[in-house]
């Protein structure tokens, strides 16, 4: 095989991604919505040969590929600004901020066919799982479906509860067990973090109908992650640091990420004991305070016990807590770790 045909193999067989078959928007939908919801690290060298294979088709050429393919939150973005244009397409009401979204920040087509079976599967899910944001609108004027109306803040509390209701009914279902990836427990937290948070957000009559079904899910997958961890945990700490699996890949992926020049400079800023469900209400936060820079969130699991002078100098030396056994009871290390 030549070099195009190695590419695409490897893209085909490895990432279960074959471009031959993305002819249409909803392909190209489906597939960035897939790629991304699944956080696969693809090489850059990939991602090229899937960009100019793309390009072929004069359907995508006005698409900014070279920004939304590599990069999930800048996806995620796209998506985005366009989803109120196709509320409106949808009859879906008016927009109770403002009557038509300021200038988009990607190029590209303003309509996009979300109402496509191949591509309204997933949108609940992300709406659910925090990677859209809902968008102000008229409620009581908006298309009465579920996958809609979980991306409509009209009624804050009603969505609220809708959004809680319909990631209740999907959280169990995707519960990792004793075998699964380590991969899979971390995109669960995610998922889990998110109903933490819908839960302090719900009205306290909502709470008392789900308190025993939610306390419920709580143990068992609490449960679940402790038989994972007495299992598994003991061999995820040798992971590459191209694709950081605990604390101490840190260092390492950002000096990758450098060395590969997909970033220029790199701070690295460490929040002793923020839960993820505090980070997304953080996150929330800092986006309605106007931060126009798209976040790509990848998260890590912890050193055991994870306690700022283990789990901490462990992230800043990128080392295992094995050789840091003279500083292992000081908090004042981390600069000389970094």
């Amino acid at each position: 095989m030549d070099e195009r045909q190695t590419l695409g193999f490897v893209l085909r067989h490895v990432f279960q991604i074959e471009p031959a078959v993305i002819k249409s928007l909803p392909d190209l939908l489906k597939m960035l919505c897939e790629r991304h919801y699944r956080k696969l690290s693809i090489p850059a060298l990939l991602d090229e040969y899937l960009i100019a294979a793309l390009r072929q088709n004069p359907d995508f050429q006005k698409w900014p590929l070279d920004i939304i393919v590599p990069n999930g939150a800048a996806f995620w973005e796209f998506l985005n600004e366009r989803w109120p244009f196709f509320i409106r397409a949808s009859r879906g009401g008016t927009m109770t901020t403002q009557e038509k979204p300021t200038q988009l920040k990607y190029p590209g087509p303003e309509d996009l066919p979300f109402g496509h079976d191949a591509v309204r599967v997933h949108i609940d899910n992300l709406f659910e799982d925090g990677l859209l944001t809902p968008v102000e609108w008229e409620w009581n004027q908006a298309l009465d479906q579920k996958w809609t109306r979980v991306g409509l803040l009209g009624n804050k509390v009603e969505n609220t509860e809708l959004r809680f209701e319909e990631l209740g009914k999907n959280i169990d279902r995707v519960l990792p067990s004793k075998s699964s990836a380590p991969q899979d427990w971390l995109k669960f937290a995610s998922r889990y973090a998110q109903a933490r948070m819908l839960w302090t957000q719900i009205t306290p009559a909502k709470r008392a109908q789900f308190q025993a079904s939610f306390e419920q899910l709580c143990v068992h997958a609490n449960q679940q992650f402790y038989d994972w961890l007495i299992t598994n945990y003991g061999g995820i700490f040798n992971y590459p640091a191209s694709s950081p699996l605990m604390v101490h890949h840190i260092p390492g992926y950002i000096s990758h990420q450098l060395k590969g020049k997909q970033c220029q400079r790199a701070a690295f800023i460490l929040m002793d004991g923020l839960a993820i469900d505090q980070w997304l209400i953080l996150k929330d936060t800092v986006k309605k305070q106007g931060l126009s820079v798209p976040i790509e969130e990848c998260a890590v699991f912890a050193w055991l016990p994870s306690i700022t002078p283990i789990s901490r100098q462990s992230a800043y030396s990128g080392k295992v807590p094995r050789y840091l056994a003279n500083t292992l009871h000081r908090t004042d290390q981390d600069e000389a770790g970094w």
